[in-house]
């Protein structure tokens, strides 16, 4: 039971709330007397608690003759109502801050420490952008919401390239156009682990290591250097890449079949 009072405390239930609302879910209609015993919540606190759940669309009650039944709605039907208020209250937050918020310039480089922020730093330049999208990503990262996010933008902009890297080089994804690397093992050799990187728009840029442990570090800024550094980096990646996919029988004549001689640029 712990883990769901848990979940319910997340969305703004007290403890009692919960316990009285999973009590009902359990044992279907009562009385406030009855939910009391059920729920192990007090009876001195139980009406105030009744009401509250009430006023959060999570019971319905029915006036008996001598008495009043409350009942628990349905856990789908809470969790849309919970949904609906969410979206509201975040689209207001939308709004409320783009009043707020004004345009600056700035050249600054900013870190970032949580995986969750930077995946959604990244996932909100995917959707702003209008002109180009250029990045690199491992399939350990490329989870559904990447997945998604990447197929809506190459469905609806031109300009999209994904650099897409595979330890075991199956490359299995839904994104329907992307460079496979080939050179993973290398690559983690050389940078001692994973790594993300986003341009968009040739105006912000984005870069996440990753250790055994998980996200290491990101930066992010829209300094003009720092983003067109990032964004020439991920040109060269494809060209060299669609140049070797071009011309593998070519390259591989030359440098061997597994295209090893490509990387020792000192020879």
């Amino acid at each position: 039971m712990k883990p769901i009072i848990n979940l319910l405390q997340e969305f703004d239930f007290t403890e009692s709330e919960a316990k009285v609302y999973i009590a009902f879910l359990e044992n279907g209609a009562s009385t406030g007397y009855e939910i009391s015993k059920l729920s192990g919540v007090a009876r001195s606190k139980i009406y105030n608690v009744l009401e509250t759940l009430m006023q959060k669309g999570a019971l319905i009650c029915s006036q008996e003759e001598k008495s009043t039944l409350y009942r628990a709605v349905p856990v789908g039907q809470l969790t849309s109502a919970i949904r609906r208020q969410v979206e509201k209250n975040l689209n207001w937050l939308e709004q409320e801050g783009a009043k707020l918020s004004k345009t600056r310039s700035d050249d600054r480089i900013w870190y970032l420490y949580d995986w969750e922020s930077a995946k959604s730093r990244c996932l909100q330049m995917i959707k702003e952008a209008r002109e180009e999208v250029m990045m690199q990503i491992w399939m350990n990262e490329l989870d559904s919401e990447f997945e998604r996010c990447i197929r809506f933008k190459q469905e609806n902009l031109d300009r999209v390239a994904v650099i897409l890297y595979d330890e075991t080089e199956t490359y299995h994804t839904s994104i329907s156009r992307f460079f496979r690397h080939g050179f993973e093992r290398d690559k983690l050799k050389e940078m001692g682990g994973r790594w993300l990187t986003v341009s968009a728009d040739g105006k912000e840029m984005i870069y996440i290591t990753f250790s055994e442990n998980g996200m290491a570090q990101a930066i992010c800024s829209r300094n003009p250097d720092i983003v067109l550094f990032a964004r020439e980096y991920l040109y060269h990646d494809a060209y060299c890449l669609r140049l070797i996919d071009r011309l593998r029988d070519q390259a591989a004549s030359e440098f061997g079949f597994d295209l090893e001689g490509v990387r020792d640029v000192f020879s």
